[in-house]
């Protein structure tokens, strides 16, 4: 693995900043050539390790969500910043999820590639969506908002090679609530809160 990035700092400017500057080095990960995003900071809640130094900042449950998605999707390597003696379930929880794991250590390790919400919506770079194709053929879609309000976001799947007169749909499944959502022609645009995100896997179906 092999480190791209400044240290990472428990803020959300600092998670935000991190993510927007790896948007361009997709083509760089992949199977033995893993991009190191530096360590994970959820559950740290502005704490520290050590007793010395104090509180450094901290981000919410939703942002800390956010971070392990993008670091998931991106291919970066896991590694727990926390002290996990005193991680409380909701950290444990996202740490553990077992759907944004397997997402993030897909044998293939593919690099995820972005694309931006139609341009009639916004003009930011701090929307968009990432996919990653996995192993099995199922298709990891990410959608980001890492702006201050909430955004729509939609995407086409023609922008994923797949346009309606193939005459295939794509079933989703919410690998946070971890839970069907539907099978879904040409288009799908969830509804995203700031600072965060919807991690869905989709299988093609018919």
């Amino acid at each position: 693995m092999y480190r791209s990035t400044g240290d990472i700092r428990d803020n959300w400017d600092s998670v935000k900043e991190l993510a927007l500057s790896q948007l361009g080095k997709q083509r760089y990960t992949g199977s033995f050539c893993h991009n190191d995003m530096d360590m994970l900071i959820v559950g740290m809640y502005g704490g520290s390790n050590n007793d010395y130094i104090g509180s450094i900042g901290g981000c919410n449950d939703i942002e800390y969500k956010t971070h392990f998605s993008l670091w998931s999707m991106m291919g970066s390597p896991l590694m727990i910043g926390c002290d996990v003696r005193k991680a409380n379930q909701i950290t444990k929880d996202i740490l553990l999820n077992p759907d944004l794991l397997a997402i993030n250590q897909d044998v293939e390790a593919r690099g995820a590639y972005r694309i931006k919400p139609e341009p009639q919506w916004f003009h930011t770079d701090d929307v968009f969506m990432l996919v990653k194709v996995l192993t099995d053929g199922d298709l990891a879609i990410g959608f980001f908002n890492l702006s201050d309000s909430q955004r729509e976001l939609s995407l086409q799947f023609w922008d994923m090679g797949l346009p309606y007169a193939a005459g295939y749909a794509l079933s989703l499944y919410d690998c946070w609530e971890h839970q069907e959502l539907g099978v879904f022609r040409e288009r799908f645009a969830p509804v995203v809160a700031a600072h965060d995100c919807l991690i869905v896997r989709a299988k093609l179906v018919k």
